[in-house]
């Protein structure tokens, strides 16, 4: 595929999802609502364990979303399920851990929440008070909450401050394709890519959605192409 431009493989891949996701749709949607709400509750309970190695904090606790526009898989509904309500439950510390009054009080344990709730985000393509750039924000978003055409006409929440990198647990990314190495192929745009390649994003995980119909060997690459961390089809959650 490599002798082929990048508009020519975008062109092949949207034919080949249109013939895939109506059949993959729903198992996508099933790995999102399960396997990365399990990955995402393991991670955090990991990074909020108390002890001399905890990292509690270092990652938030919103998912950025897509809102699917051009043939990709919806994962609006079961993401809402999963996001909203219940909140995934961190562990109370256990009764060990109390205090006996004979003993000599040692320093305090770092605060650990006992349960978070997650919220989603959506992207945004405008350009802030602060900034006035046009750039990719993701801004929190909620079923009710108002939508505007942000500067590509695309549905977003712009009446919501953007969130820092800090805010976010994992995004995820629409997909034409992805190749081994994790190379996405977009719509062109490389909104993503430069939001990405800003160190504090680039530590965020980054999944791309896609049919497995749409996995290929090799994409060609730019320079300013930053990979992806995963991906999701209808067999699972994959790492690199």
């Amino acid at each position: 595929m490599g002798e082929l431009t990048k508009p020519e493989l975008r062109s092949r891949f949207r034919s080949l999802r249109a013939a895939a996701l109506p059949a993959t749709e729903a198992a996508i949607q099933a790995v999102a609502a399960r396997e990365l709400t399990d990955w995402l509750k393991t991670d955090w309970l990991k990074l909020a364990a108390p002890g001399p190695n905890s990292a509690c904090g270092r990652r938030g606790h919103i998912l950025g979303l897509y809102w699917p526009l051009a043939g990709e898989a919806d994962l609006r509904s079961c993401l809402q399920q999963n996001f909203s309500t219940p909140p995934l439950l961190f562990p109370e510390l256990p009764s060990s851990a109390l205090l006996s009054p004979a003993l000599p009080e040692p320093a305090p344990p770092a605060p650990v929440p006992s349960a978070i709730t997650w919220s989603l985000a959506l992207p945004a393509i405008a350009s802030t008070a602060d900034d006035p750039q046009l750039g990719l924000r993701y801004r929190p978003w909620r079923p009710v909450d108002p939508l505007a055409a942000d500067h590509c006409g695309i549905a977003a929440p712009l009446a919501c401050p953007p969130l820092p990198a800090s805010a976010m647990a994992a995004l995820l990314l629409p997909c034409l394709a992805l190749d081994g190495r994790g190379l996405r192929l977009g719509y062109g745009g490389g909104w993503f890519d430069r939001l990405r390649a800003q160190p504090g994003w680039r530590a965020v995980p980054a999944l791309g959605v896609l049919p497995a119909a749409c996995l290929a060997p090799t994409l060609p690459q730019d320079p300013w192409d930053v990979p992806l961390d995963g991906w999701i089809d209808e067999n699972g959650l994959h790492w690199f």
